[in-house]
């Protein structure tokens, strides 16, 4: 029959849906980037150079290396301040999820929850495989909807010889989405 407007309203919140996924994807592809470089830069400056002490002295050591660079290890600091950037992104990151202005102290509470030089060195590793886990899951979780709604709509269209209704579709996914919670494939811990 005729598209109903319960139809129409489903089809919408499922594209709304999907266009959310893709953006999600998106970003956790973006976040596989930023730990990567992580991880890099984390090898370059090495284990000694982490901490709260190599944070609170980094503007310290920055006015020296620009009179005086024999006098700080400019190697390793220059991959700390690039690792400052990635800190960023990742706050960032944590930030664009919510909704509404944020506070200072919030600011910090998303900064304290990213990698960043302040950690020690297995602290920031273990924050960046948190992170790494997380990307992944939700990488997986995007392509794992999409290959069902695929599969979905092609079994659809050979068992009924019609393209499903926005209500079915909209079902059909979100049956598949609470049974892919409900099996534990959402947890990356």
């Amino acid at each position: 029959g005729a598209e109903t407007e319960i139809d129409k309203q489903r089809a919408k919140a499922l594209s709304n849906r999907m266009t959310e996924l893709a953006t999600n994807a998106d970003l956790a592809a973006a976040a596989l980037d930023n730990i990567q470089q992580g991880m890099i830069l984390a090898e370059r400056i090495g284990r000694e150079n982490f901490g709260k002490g190599a944070e609170a002295t980094m503007g310290l050591r920055q006015l020296v290396a620009s009179f005086a660079p024999g006098f700080v290890d400019t190697e390793a600091l220059s991959a700390q301040e690039a690792l400052q950037q990635i800190t960023v992104a990742f706050t960032l990151a944590n930030t664009a999820k919510t909704k509404g202005a944020i506070s200072d102290s919030e600011m910090r509470l998303f900064r304290e929850a990213s990698p960043y030089l302040g950690q020690t060195y297995e602290g920031f590793m273990m924050a960046l495989d948190l992170q790494r886990r997380a990307a992944e899951k939700v990488m997986q979780f995007n392509r794992e909807y999409n290959d069902y709604m695929e599969d979905y709509l092609d079994s659809f269209m050979e068992q009924n010889g019609r393209q499903p209704s926005g209500v079915e579709l909209d079902r059909a996914m979100a049956r598949w989405e609470h049974r892919w919670k409900d099996e534990g494939q959402d947890l990356f811990l």
